[in-house]
């Protein structure tokens, strides 16, 4: 993450000190992905993370594929033990979600409270931004 910051921080330096569009032209598409990836990034963190601590418990997965859009987006719902409910978005890596209700492994990361990484029989998956919390 440091070094995409100086990335960004370099080509702005550049653009300044040239005045060049090339430099403008990366600036801004670095500073677009820096700006998507500073909210993604501790999530992805803690999910690899997780599992190596290896604090897991069981749970229920819904997932719910929105098509409405140019690309499906997912969520899910997961009902962990304790009557503790979480609502998110994530992004499948390597695997196509399917719609509906299955039994998950749920892995936690110390000082979170919502799930940090979630495995199913489909394939596993991470919130991809701060989760919300459903009322039971």
């Amino acid at each position: 993450m440091r070094g995409l910051m100086m990335l960004v921080v370099g080509l702005g330096m550049g653009g300044l000190l040239t005045n060049h569009p090339v430099y403008w032209m990366l600036f801004g598409f670095f500073l677009l992905v820096t700006i998507g990836s500073r909210r993604t990034s501790p999530h992805v963190l803690r999910a690899a993370k997780a599992l190596d601590i290896g604090l897991k418990s069981k749970g229920f997965a819904k997932i719910v594929i929105n098509k409405s859009g140019d690309t499906p987006s997912f969520h899910a719902t997961i009902d962990v033990a304790a009557n503790s409910k979480w609502r998110f978005e994530f992004i499948p890596t390597g695997w196509q979600p399917r719609e509906g209700e299955a039994p998950v492994e749920v892995f936690g990361y110390p000082g979170v409270e919502w799930p940090a990484l979630i495995r199913s029989e489909q394939g596993i998956f991470y919130p991809r931004d701060d989760p919300e919390r459903v009322s039971a």
